[in-house]
């Protein structure tokens, strides 16, 4: 049996063989993940989580009413937080989201109110044509 770990090239071009070169790394990650140690703790770790995941299985209702116990608490030191925080830099209530969108709503009722006013102005400006609306549709219905 021929040895595998020299190139049938030869040494000075076994860097040109890829075949070889293919082969090499082959035999490294076969040794990296065959090795003792690692396959000792992967069946560990892994013995482990499927544990995990029978005892979670078993005790999810009890685990569901805890959350929501958590949840309710975290939300409530969340905003106790936040009006803490607010009370001490009172600069930062106008950077809220909800101040952003009330400015936002004024300037745009603002402006609506700005485009009323002008089209009003320009209604009360507005040259009266030599012909009324009313002779104007007798005309056009005589026309018809």
């Amino acid at each position: 049996m021929c040895r595998l770990d020299y190139s049938p090239l030869g040494r000075k071009l076994e860097t040109l063989d890829s075949g070889f070169a293919a082969y090499c790394g082959f035999i490294h990650i076969e040794a990296a993940h065959r090795n003792p140690i690692m396959l000792t703790m992967a069946s560990y770790l892994y013995g482990e989580m499927k544990r995990k995941q029978h005892l979670t299985d078993n005790s999810m209702m009890v685990t569901s009413i805890e959350r929501k116990r958590e949840k309710n608490s975290s939300n409530a030191v969340r905003r106790w937080h936040l009006a803490v925080l607010l009370l001490r830099n009172p600069s930062l209530v106008m950077l809220r989201k909800s101040a952003l969108a009330a400015k936002e709503d004024k300037k745009e009722k603002d402006m609506f109110e700005k485009k009323q006013r002008i089209s009003v102005i320009e209604e009360m400006t507005h040259r009266p044509s030599l012909i009324s609306e009313s002779d104007f549709e007798r005309m056009w219905q005589k026309k018809c």
